[in-house]
């Protein structure tokens, strides 16, 4: 068993993520793909798809690196000493109806902090999928904790070692936005790919607006061409945020007969001026989620794409 999962079945879902070819089992901790003889290990509950790519090398490097400071932080900007739980400022999180007796796939799930959650709602098959095998092995050890029985697989995920038509529910939040754009583009391709037909996708927290009024005022730098960045000693971190346009979202994700995409956290008044939090900044947040409250419901096109923070999307296959 792996995981609690027969490896018969697990067959039915994985191939080999290079070639697609189907996998065999080789021994008791270990597949193989029957096409091109990749081998992949299964150790300590985890499942490596990951060889030595350079075309991924420093972004597996930079999120392993963040893993190995804090992996709460890195995975939900709060510092792991200021929690009492690893499920912290969780998003919002699919409804059991979608979930139960659903295979479902977390994509870049690091620690588990949506994934267990999820994985608790009845469905038949979790998966959490990383780049970052020191996120994964937290992972693994939250998931014994509370008892969640969680597939993790250590692989890039826009190049996923699923079957196509293979997965019922797939749930992202704040991993796109780290991704360089053609990555988000390939990764969101394999979504489409790997979703069974009526299937569905959330994408939360994972494209924020470029265009958003106060951007240009909380971080002036996201504006900034590569030779002006590097002047002024701002790091070129692979995990760095990506921002988009509305028509950038919406060309994204056109290959899915069906999209909804909503723009969410609306700010009308600043909360800080590039790493400087201003005086009135607790008020500014009150006001703003409130503010969003209204906005979220008139849903106009321009006030979206001038105030609004982030777009968040739900795509059906």
């Amino acid at each position: 068993m792996v995981n609690g999962i027969d490896p018969v079945k697990l067959l039915e879902i994985l191939c080999c993520p290079k070639c697609k070819g189907t996998l065999a089992i080789s021994t008791e901790n270990a597949f193989y793909c029957r096409n091109c003889n990749n081998d992949y290990s299964f150790e300590k509950g985890i499942i490596t798809f990951i060889k030595d790519d350079k075309r991924i090398r420093k972004t597996m490097l930079d999120w392993n690196n963040n893993a190995k400071t804090d992996h709460i932080l890195s995975a939900a900007a709060i510092s792991k000493e200021n929690v009492k739980t690893p499920f912290v400022k969780l998003p919002p999180i699919p409804a059991t109806e979608y979930l139960k007796h659903k295979v479902y796939l977390d994509l870049g799930c690091g620690y588990g902090r949506t994934l267990i959650p999820c994985s608790q709602r009845g469905a038949r098959i979790s998966i959490g999928i990383d780049i970052s095998s020191i996120m994964l092995s937290k992972c693994r050890e939250y998931c014994n904790k509370y008892k969640a029985n969680c597939l993790l697989v250590n692989s890039d995920i826009s190049e996923m070692p699923f079957q196509d038509n293979c997965v019922d529910v797939v749930y992202s939040a704040a991993v796109l936005l780290h991704l360089d754009k053609e990555m988000t583009t390939r990764t969101v391709n394999e979504v489409r790919r790997i979703l069974k037909v009526g299937g569905r996708a959330f994408f939360y927290s994972s494209f924020p607006n470029k265009w958003a009024i106060w951007t240009l005022v909380q971080s002036p730098e996201y504006f900034l061409t590569e030779p002006i960045r590097h002047i002024l000693g701002f790091r070129q971190s692979e995990t760095r945020i990506r921002r988009y346009t509305y028509s950038e979202v919406i060309h994204l994700f056109n290959n899915f007969p069906k999209k909804e995409i909503s723009p969410v956290n609306y700010k009308l008044f600043p909360e800080n001026i590039g790493p400087l939090r201003v005086p009135f900044s607790n008020k500014a947040k009150q006001l703003n989620k409130k503010f969003s409250k209204i906005m979220e419901q008139v849903n106009n096109r321009l006030s979206a794409k001038l105030l609004a923070n982030h777009f968040d999307v739900i795509v059906s296959s």
